[in-house]
């Protein structure tokens, strides 16, 4: 639904789900990645939620499985894929791989008390509100400017495209450093500004991000525009 490392490439759920039916009609697994869109950075609690009729055979989740806090990833299987590999011991079809670190008990307890306050703190519904507010705002304030191709964006996953006037001039990274000194921190892919708010964001800090991302906007490529 969202490539991230691909400038925040946005995706329409049908193609998804027309992708999905193609990969069932001829037997191939379906896989879903959602080390970055997991756990309601898209809105909902996985972005593949928002696919008509897809149930992946596999999900990869990390990141927000414990808010960040501590490094823990998961590979999560489909009842298909789980019996097609449970066989009795020694047998062909028992998966014998693991891995040196798996099963860590302290991000596996943080794991699942975040879990627990996704619920309790209701965050998906100020995901829902914030994201909203960010879409509200990045149109009044940051998608006219002259220097902005364009804005994508799905739940608080934001990439804003910049449209350098000429071969060679780079303003990612400035518009980015000059968010910094403004006290926002963001990222920059190539000309490609990425937001991503924290999912327990609030309408002042929102409006502060997009305030100083305008700003920092205006005050770079009006430098970059000069001959």
């Amino acid at each position: 639904l969202v490539q991230g490392a691909a400038g925040m490439a946005i995706h329409e759920p049908e193609a998804v789900a027309a992708v999905a039916a193609a990969a069932r009609a001829h037997d191939v697994l379906v896989i879903h990645d959602e080390v970055a869109t997991g756990f309601g950075r898209t809105g909902t609690l996985f972005a593949t939620e928002q696919c008509p009729g897809v149930q992946p055979d596999l999900m990869v989740i990390g990141k927000g499985i414990t808010g960040g806090y501590l490094p823990l990833a998961a590979t999560v299987a489909s009842q298909r894929v789980w019996e097609a590999f449970l066989g009795a011991d020694l047998s062909e079809r028992t998966f014998y791989h693991g891995h040196s670190y798996s099963g860590n008990a302290l991000g596996a307890a943080v794991a699942l008390r975040h879990l627990e306050l996704i619920d309790e703190w209701d965050v998906l519904a100020n995901v829902a509100a914030r994201a909203e507010q960010l879409g509200s705002r990045l149109a009044d304030a940051v998608e006219s400017l002259p220097a902005v191709a364009e804005v994508r964006r799905r739940g608080l996953m934001t990439g804003i495209e910049l449209a350098p006037p000429r071969e060679g001039l780079r303003w990612g990274r400035r518009v980015s450093a000059a968010c910094v000194d403004r006290g926002v921190l963001i990222r920059p892919l190539g000309d490609v500004v990425v937001l991503m708010p924290p999912l327990t964001t609030t309408a002042d800090e929102i409006d502060r991000i997009v305030d100083a991302l305008a700003d920092a906007i205006a005050e770079v490529t009006g430098e970059g525009t000069t001959p």
